[in-house]
C-alpha cells in the first residue's frame, strides 16, 4: 500500500511541475508580449519627437523671409516676389516656410500672379501631411 502512495505521490509532484512549467510559460509569454508593446510604442513615440524636432524653423530664417519680402514689396520689385514665389518647391519647403510666403505676401496678395497658385498648393500639400488642420490657413487666400 505504501508503494501505492508513493507512486501516487511522484504522479502528483509530476502533474504539478508541469502545470507549474505551463504557467510558468504563460506568464513569461504574456510578459514578454506587454514588453514588446511597450517598446513598439516608445520606439514610436521616440520617432515622433525625433520628427518634430526636424520639423522645427530656425526663427532667423523666418525673419529673413518676412524682411526680404517687405524690402521687395518697399522697392515696387512685386514681378521678383512672383517669380520667387512661382519658382519654390512647396513639396520640399517646410510648413512654417510656406506659411510666412503666404503671410508676409498678404499686402500685395492680388498683385501677385503666382500667389493664387502658391496657396492651392500649399493647402494640397499640407493635406498630404497631414497639417491641414484648425483652420491653419484661414485668412492667407
Amino acid at each position: 500500500m505504501q508503494e501505492t502512495t508513493e507512486l501516487d505521490n511522484n504522479k502528483n509532484l509530476t502533474s504539478e511541475s508541469k502545470f507549474g512549467s505551463s504557467n510558468y510559460f504563460l506568464i513569461s509569454v504574456i510578459v514578454l508580449s506587454i514588453l514588446w508593446i511597450l517598446f513598439i510604442k516608445f520606439e514610436s513615440l521616440f520617432w515622433q519627437i525625433e520628427t518634430e524636432e526636424k520639423d522645427d524653423v530656425d526663427p532667423k530664417q523666418l525673419s529673413k523671409i518676412y524682411s526680404h519680402v517687405r524690402k521687395l514689396i518697399s522697392n515696387d520689385m512685386l514681378l521678383v516676389l512672383d517669380d520667387e514665389m512661382a519658382e519654390t518647391s512647396i513639396r520640399d519647403t517646410e510648413t512654417d516656410i510656406l506659411l510666412a510666403w503666404l503671410t508676409a505676401s498678404m499686402p500685395v496678395k492680388t498683385q501677385l500672379p503666382s500667389r493664387s497658385r502658391f496657396f492651392q498648393d500649399t493647402k494640397c500639400i499640407l493635406k498630404k501631411r497631414g497639417q491641414l488642420k484648425g483652420g491653419i490657413l484661414d485668412g492667407l487666400k
